[in-house]
C-alpha cells in the first residue's frame, strides 16, 4: 500500500496521478474510449489526459478501490475485490478512512459486494467521469493482475465466501457444475448435445449473468468439479474449496492462463479442452471471439481423468 499525498485519481478510470507522473499500475486496462472520457490516448509511455476538467480538492484521507477494468466481472473479483477487503482492513488503522469508486449501478454485481462486505455507502466517495480528484492522502495498492492471480486475491474470495454464506442460505447446485456464457461471442455451437451428456451425468447448467451473488458463491462452495466455457463467468472459481476439479472450454484461437493461475492460486485442479472452430460468415476463421464446437467424448473423459486428480495440471 503506497501513501501519496497530493495522489490525483482522474476521472472514473483509476488513472493515479503523483508529483506530476502517473502511477504505471494503475495504467492497466485503461483505453482511451467512451467508458474512459478523460483519457484521449493510452502509450507505454503513458497516458494523455483530455482537456477541460473539473479538478476538486479532497481533504482526509482516500483509497482507490477500482481498476480501469472494474465494469468486467472477472476483473472485479481479481483487481477490485482486494481492494475492497484491503480497504475496510485499513479502517482499523485510518478509521476516516473514505472509498473512492465509480458511481454503481444498484443491484449490480459491485453493489452487491459492497454490500456483502460492510462498506457502508456514507464511506464511498463517487467520482465523476469527467474531474480530476486531488486528496490529501490517497491510498493505493500495487496492481492485481488476472493472469498472475496473488493469493491475496484468494483471502479476498474468502472473506466474501464467508459474508456470503452468513448472509443467506443460498443453495447449491450440486457437486457438478457446468457455467455457460449467455454471450453472442464464442458460442459453443453443440451446447444442447454437451448439456445432455453433462446433465446425464448429474451436471447442473448454470447461467451465472442473471444470478445473485451470493448463489453464485454458494454454487462454487458446493461444487466438486466446475466445467466452464472461457468467459468472465469462470472467475467464479476463486470461490471454490481447495481440491475442486476445473475444466475450461476454449476456442482454438482464445487459449490464455488467466483461470490456470486462478486455479493454482486456489489449490484447484485445472484441466482444459480446446474445442473445432465453427465459421460463421463474421468468424469464417478461428478468432478469439469465434463460434466452437465442444468434442463431447473427449470432454467426458477429461472429466473422468481429473476428477480423481487435484491439483494437476492437464491439457487436452
Amino acid at each position: 500500500m503506497a501513501c501519496l499525498p497530493g495522489g490525483t485519481v482522474i476521472g472514473r478510470e483509476g488513472v493515479v496521478l503523483f508529483q506530476g507522473k502517473v502511477l504505471h499500475d494503475t495504467m492497466r486496462n485503461v483505453t482511451a474510449n467512451e467508458g474512459a472520457p478523460a483519457v484521449r490516448a493510452v502509450s507505454a509511455a503513458g497516458i494523455l489526459l483530455q482537456g477541460g476538467l473539473t479538478t476538486r480538492h479532497l481533504a482526509g484521507t482516500y483509497m482507490l478501490g477500482h481498476s480501469g477494468a472494474w465494469r468486467n466481472y472477472a476483473h472485479w473479483l481479481i483487481e477490485a475485490l482486494p481492494r475492497l477487503v484491503a480497504f475496510m482492513q485499513a479502517r482499523g488503522h485510518f478509521p476516516d478512512l473514505k472509498l473512492l469508486l465509480p458511481p454503481l449501478p444498484p443491484g449490480s454485481f459491485q453493489a452487491q459486494t459492497l454490500e456483502l462486505l460492510g462498506i457502508d455507502p456514507a464511506w464511498v466517495e463517487a467520482e465523476a467521469q469527467d474531474e480530476a480528484l486531488t486528496c490529501e492522502l490517497l491510498l493505493s495498492t500495487s496492481a492485481f493482475d488476472l493472469w498472475s492471480v496473488s493469493p491475496y486475491c484468494r483471502l479476498a474470495a474468502d472473506r466474501l465466501a464467508a459474508a456470503a454464506e452468513a448472509a443467506a442460505s443460498a443453495p447449491g447446485l450440486g457437486p457438478i457444475v457446468y457455467i455457460h456464457r449467455g454471450s453472442a461471442q464464442r458460442q459453443v455451437r453443440n451446447f444442447e448435445a454437451l448439456a445432455a451428456a453433462l446433465q446425464a451425468r448429474g451436471a447442473q447448467i448454470a447461467d451465472f449473468e442473471a444470478m445473485p451473488l451470493t448463489q453464485q458463491i454458494a454454487a462454487m462452495r458446493q461444487a466438486s468439479v466446475v466445467v466452464g466455457e472461457n468467459g468472465v463467468a469462470l472467475a467464479n472459481i476463486l470461490f471454490c474449496r481447495p481440491g475442486t476439479t476445473v475444466i475450461e472450454l476454449f476456442n482454438p484461437a482464445s487459449v490464455q492462463p488467466a483461470y490456470w493461475s486462478m486455479a493454482s492460486c486456489c489449490g484447484l485442479g485445472y484441466g482444459f479442452l480446446v474445442g473445432r472452430h465453427v465459421p460463421t460468415d463474421r468468424y469464417p476463421a478461428p478468432d478469439q471471439n469465434g463460434d466452437y464446437d465442444v468434442p463431447i467424448e473427449a470432454l467426458l473423459q477429461t472429466l473422468d481423468a481429473l476428477a480423481s486428480r487435484p491439483a494437476a495440471a492437464v491439457g487436452t
